[in-house]
C-alpha cells in the first residue's frame, strides 16, 4: 500500500479484497493511505469483528442490505452491513 497510496491518492480509489485483506495491518496501511476499502469476512473467521458489529448495530451505527433470491430450487440471501466515517 505505501508505494501505491502515494501515486493514487488523488484519484479517491477504494480497494476491495476478500477475508485475508480484512486484518488491521492491512485496514491500516490503507487509511494511512487515505484511501477508502471495502472487504468481505466470514463471521467464523473474524469472530471480533462481528461482536464490534452487533455492537455498533446497537448504537444505529450500521447501515445494511439485503437481498432475496429464488432460483426455483434454491433461496439464496446476501446479506450487507457496513459502517461508513469510522476513520
Amino acid at each position: 500500500m505505501d508505494g501505491i497510496s502515494p501515486h493514487y491518492r488523488e484519484l479517491d480509489l477504494t480497494i476491495v479484497g476478500d477475508a485475508l485483506f480484512a486484518v488491521q495491518p492491512i485496514i491500516r496501511q490503507v487509511l494511512d493511505g487515505q484511501m477508502d476499502y471495502l472487504f468481505t469476512a466470514k463471521e467464523e473467521a473474524h469472530r471480533y469483528l462481528y461482536e464490534e458489529i452487533a455492537s455498533l448495530e446497537k448504537l444505529g451505527e450500521v447501515k445494511s442490505f439485503e437481498r432475496k433470491q429464488w432460483d426455483g430450487k434454491v433461496h439464496t440471501i446476501w446479506r450487507y452491513r457496513w459502517r461508513t466515517a469510522c476513520g
